[in-house]
C-alpha cells in the first residue's frame, strides 16, 4: 500500500515537473502555440504572403511588358513615319520648281503617292495584341503600374496621313507641291510631338517594369529564407519534444527509486 501511495504521489510530482519543463523549453527555444495554430505572424502565413506578392508582382509585370510592347511598336513605326515625311517632304520641294519637265513632275507625284500610301500601311501595321496606338481613331491604353493598383495612361497618338493633315496635299502643279511643302513641315512638327509622347510614356513603363523586376528578385529568395526557418523551428519543436519526454521518464524513474528507498526504510 506504501508503494502505491509512494509511487503515485512521485508520479504527480514527476507529470507536474515534466509540463513545467516543457513550458520552460518551448520559451527558450522561441516557440508559441502559433507553431500548432498558424495565426498572421507564424512562419506558414509570411510564406504564403510572401509567394503571393511575388505572383503580384510578376503579374503587374507581366502587364507593364505588354504595355512596353505596344508602346514599343508604336515607336518604331512612329520612327519610320518620320523619315517618310522628310523624304516626302523632299519630293514636294522638287515638284515646286516650275521649271520642272511634265514627265519629271508625273514621275515624282508617282513616288509621291506611293510614299504617302506606305506611310499608312506603316502605322496599319504598328499593332501588338490586337491594339494599334498611332492609326487614325485609336484609343488610349491604361496600364496597371503597381501592386496598390495605380494606373500608366498612354494616349493614342495618330500619324496616319489624314492624321497628320497630308491626306489631300498634291504635288501635281507647282503651286500644289509649294503649299505640300509646308503641309509637310507642319506634320514633321506634329509627328515629333507625338513621337515624343510615346517616348516619354515608354520611359516611365520600362522604369516602373524594372521596379517590378528587382522587387521579385529580392523577394523570391525571401521566401525560400523563410521556408527555411519554419523548418527550423519545427525542427526545435520536435527536439523539445524529445528533451521533455526525457525529462518526464528521468522524473519518474527518480520517483520510483525514491518510493523504493522510502519501503525498504519501512520494513528495515
Amino acid at each position: 500500500m506504501v508503494d502505491s501511495i509512494g509511487g503515485a504521489g512521485s508520479a504527480l510530482i514527476g507529470l507536474q515537473a515534466l509540463d513545467f519543463n516543457n513550458s520552460a523549453i518551448r520559451q527558450n527555444v522561441g516557440l508559441t502555440n502559433s507553431l500548432r495554430a498558424p495565426g498572421p505572424d507564424s512562419p506558414s502565413s509570411i510564406v504564403s504572403t510572401l509567394r503571393s506578392g511575388v505572383a503580384q508582382l510578376k503579374a503587374t509585370k507581366l502587364g507593364l511588358v505588354r504595355g512596353e510592347t505596344i508602346v514599343t511598336v508604336s515607336l518604331n513605326a512612329g520612327d519610320r513615319v518620320q523619315s517618310k515625311l522628310v523624304e516626302l517632304r523632299s519630293l514636294a520641294d522638287r515638284a515646286s520648281d516650275k521649271n520642272l519637265s511634265s514627265a519629271d513632275r508625273d514621275e515624282i507625284a508617282t513616288e509621291f503617292q506611293t510614299l504617302r500610301e506606305e506611310l499608312d500601311s506603316t502605322v496599319s501595321n504598328a499593332t501588338f495584341d490586337n491594339v494599334n496606338l498611332i492609326e487614325a481613331g485609336a484609343s488610349d491604353i491604361t496600364i496597371v503600374a503597381d501592386e496598390a493598383g495605380r494606373t500608366i495612361t498612354v494616349a493614342a497618338q495618330d500619324l496616319s496621313a489624314s492624321g497628320l493633315g497630308i491626306e489631300e496635299i498634291s504635288v501635281s502643279s507647282s503651286d500644289q507641291a509649294a503649299d505640300a511643302v509646308s503641309a509637310l513641315d507642319n506634320a514633321i512638327d506634329i509627328a515629333a510631338d507625338r513621337f515624343s509622347v510615346l517616348g516619354e510614356a515608354d520611359g516611365k513603363l520600362r522604369a516602373q517594369g524594372d521596379q517590378r523586376e528587382q522587387l521579385v528578385r529580392l523577394t523570391n529568395p525571401n521566401v525560400g529564407v523563410q521556408i527555411n526557418t519554419e523548418l527550423t523551428e519545427q525542427e526545435a519543436s520536435l527536439l523539445a519534444g524529445e528533451v521533455r519526454d526525457n525529462l518526464g521518464v528521468n522524473r519518474l524513474s527518480i520517483a520510483n527509486v525514491q518510493s523504493q528507498s522510502l519501503l525498504a526504510l519501512a520494513r528495515g
